[in-house]
């Protein structure tokens, strides 16, 4: 079955501090939320806040959140998996698919957070995982 991407959707399932470090990272530190009376899985305001940002930042954005949802799921930890395997028989690194507390959103913010390289990887790995023929 596939899952469709939205906005909203993706925003609702991360918890708010991994979200303000996901804005921050992608040049949105300041967006005008109201964090601490932002209500858990209200989307609402960061959507609003996020249609007010010129188009190419949205994109950006838009595009940062497409990939989190892309690998928020478990063949995406399998990506995220492989692609931190740094193939020369060392010890893999740390992977987001490997974090035990956390649902599969966060565990992909994390990654894309912490690890980008490996996340850029991934992507390319699950997309190419799904590819029909």
């Amino acid at each position: 079955m596939s899952r469709v991407f939205s906005v909203p959707t993706v925003l609702r399932m991360l918890p708010h501090d991994l979200l303000r470090a996901f804005l921050a990272r992608l040049g949105h530190p300041d967006l005008p939320v109201p964090w601490d009376d932002l209500h858990a899985r209200d989307p609402g305001p960061v959507v609003r806040a996020l249609a007010a940002l010129p188009a190419a930042a949205f994109d950006a954005v838009e595009a940062a959140l497409h990939a989190v949802h892309d690998l928020a799921c478990e063949s995406g930890m399998a990506a995220i998996r492989e692609a931190a395997d740094p193939g020369d028989g060392g010890p893999p690194g740390p992977a987001a698919a490997d974090m035990p507390d956390a649902g599969l959103y966060p565990r992909a913010v994390w990654a894309w957070l912490n690890h980008p390289d490996v996340v850029a990887r991934a992507v390319l790995l699950h997309h190419v995982d799904h590819l029909t023929w």
